[in-house]
C-alpha cells in the first residue's frame, strides 16, 4: 500500500491552499483491494515537523493558516492510513507552496485540477486613425477610431470608454457624431455629459469639458470576434473661433474587463495657420531628439529644475528655444506629453527614464524594466514605443531621433546636473 495525492484546489493568494477550511489536498493510496476503504490520521514519526500545521477530515488534508511562500516554501509531514481490516501505513510526505501573485483569485471548482499562474495584463487600445490633423474653421471633422489589444486579437468581456472635446473649439451631434459603428455587442450611446472640472476630468485634461460614452460587451467573453477593427467614425465641426484643440479618450478602470488597462489616447487637431508645430520630443527645439540633450532637460524638469541649471551643458547645437522658452513649452504640452506610462503624472524616475531609454535605442524589457509607475496604463515596450512615436514629429520630416548605436544592451550612467 502507498500513497498517492495531489492538489485539487489552488490557491487564493501564495499558496496551493484556499482560506476555505473544506479544501486541501485529497489523501488517496493503492491497495491491491480496490473495494477496501481507509482512514488518515497524522502520526508522529520521521518526518513529522509540520504535522501541527494541518488537520485530516475524512480524506481532506487541510492547513490551519492560510500559508505564505516567503514565510515558509515547503511542510513535511508524516501520515498513517488504516484499511477496514486494520493495517496501517505510513509516509513522510513534502507539502510544496507555489509562489504566485498574491492579488491574482483563482475561482475554480474543488474538483478541478489546476495551476494558478499570474495572468498576463491585456492592453486595450484606442486608437484615431492619424494623431493629428489640420482643421479649417467651419469645417467638418471626420476620423476613424480603431480598437486593438496587446497581445493581439484577445477577446475579451468589451470595453466602455469615454470621448472627450473641448466645446469651445468644435460642435458635436450625438445623432450624426458616430457612423458606421461596430454592431457586435453595440449598446446604446449616452447624451453628451458634462466632464467634471476635478483634476482636469476625467481624462486628466482641464481643456475639454464634454464627452460621450460607448460600450460593447458580450457576456460570453469572445469581444470583438475580430481584429484591429474600426470602431466607429467620429464627426465633428470645427467652430468659426476653432484655434487648435484635442479630443481624447479615457476609461474608468472599474468598467474594463478583468486583467485590462485601456491606454489613453488622443487625437491632435490644429490649425493650418497656426506657426506652431504640433507638440514632439524635441525638446530644445534644434530638429533632432536626443537623448543627452532632450532627454536629460526632460529630467532635469520633471524633477523641477528651472533657469539656467535646466539646460547647462545638455542643450543640442543649434537649439532654437533657451530655458525660460523650454519651460513654457513643457508646462504647455508636458502632462500630455512626458506622462509617458499613463498614470496621469509624469515623473523623472519613471516617465524621465522611460523617455531617455528611448532616445537610446533600448527596446523590450530593457527599454521599461523597472521604470514603470504603480498604476500604469501603458506597461509594455510596445505601448511605450507607441506613444513616444506619436511625438517625434508627425507633421515635420526635420525632426530626427539620434540614438547612441551600440548600448541598447545595457543602462549606462549620466550627469544629469
Amino acid at each position: 500500500m502507498a500513497f498517492r495525492y495531489r492538489i485539487i484546489k489552488k490557491a487564493i493568494g501564495n499558496s496551493p491552499y484556499t482560506t476555505r477550511p473544506d479544501l486541501g489536498p485529497a489523501l488517496t493510496q493503492t491497495d491491491p483491494d480496490t473495494e477496501d476503504t481507509f482512514t488518515y490520521q497524522l502520526v508522529a514519526g520521521a518526518g513529522d515537523t509540520d504535522n501541527a500545521a494541518f488537520t485530516i477530515v475524512e480524506d481532506q488534508l487541510q492547513i490551519n493558516s492560510s500559508p505564505d511562500f516567503e514565510t515558509q516554501s515547503s511542510y513535511s509531514i508524516r501520515v498513517q492510513t488504516t484499511d477496514a481490516e486494520g493495517e496501517s501505513y505510513s509516509e513522510n510526505l513534502t507539502i510544496n507552496i507555489n509562489d504566485v501573485n498574491e492579488d491574482t483569485t483563482a475561482f475554480d471548482t474543488p474538483e478541478e485540477d489546476t495551476t494558478v499562474t499570474s495572468e498576463e495584463v491585456i492592453q486595450l487600445k484606442i486608437t484615431p486613425s492619424e494623431p493629428t490633423k489640420a482643421v479649417e474653421p467651419n469645417t467638418s471633422i471626420s476620423f476613424d477610431v480603431n480598437y486593438s489589444t496587446e497581445p493581439a486579437e484577445t477577446s475579451t468581456t468589451g470595453i466602455a470608454f469615454g470621448m472627450h472635446w473641448d466645446s469651445s473649439q468644435v460642435a458635436f451631434d450625438p445623432i450624426t457624431g458616430l457612423t458606421e459603428r461596430f454592431p457586435l455587442g453595440a449598446q446604446p450611446i449616452s447624451a453628451v455629459l458634462d466632464d467634471p472640472i476635478t483634476n482636469g476630468g476625467l481624462d486628466s485634461d482641464p481643456n475639454t469639458d464634454k464627452y460621450i460614452l460607448q460600450a460593447w460587451i458580450d457576456a460570453e467573453g469572445k469581444w470583438p470576434n475580430n481584429s484591429n477593427l474600426t470602431l466607429y467614425r467620429a464627426n465633428f465641426t470645427a467652430l468659426p473661433g476653432f484655434e487648435e484643440t484635442q479630443i481624447n479618450f479615457s476609461a474608468n478602470p472599474d468598467n474594463l474587463p478583468v486583467n485590462s488597462n485601456f491606454v489613453p489616447s488622443f487625437i491632435a487637431l490644429t490649425s493650418p495657420d497656426s506657426t506652431s508645430r504640433p507638440p514632439t520630443l524635441d525638446i530644445d527645439g534644434n530638429g533632432a531628439i536626443d537623448a543627452l540633450t532632450d532627454g536629460l532637460v526632460a529630467i532635469r524638469y520633471l524633477f523641477g529644475f528651472r533657469g539656467e541649471t535646466l539646460t547647462k551643458d545638455v542643450v543640442g547645437e543649434g537649439a532654437t528655444r533657451d530655458p525660460s522658452e523650454i519651460v513654457t513649452y513643457l508646462d504647455e504640452v508636458g502632462d500630455m506629453m512626458l506622462d509617458i506610462d499613463g498614470n496621469g503624472t509624469a515623473g523623472a524616475l519613471t516617465d524621465g527614464i522611460l523617455f531617455l531609454r528611448h532616445a537610446l535605442g533600448f527596446e523590450d524589457q530593457a527599454l521599461i524594466s523597472g521604470a514603470i509607475s504603480e498604476g500604469a496604463t501603458r506597461t509594455t515596450a510596445s505601448a511605450i514605443n507607441e506613444h513616444l512615436q506619436s511625438f517625434l514629429g508627425v507633421v515635420s520630416e526635420d525632426i530626427t531621433l539620434t540614438t547612441v548605436p551600440g548600448i541598447n544592451d545595457q543602462m549606462q550612467s549620466f550627469d544629469v546636473l
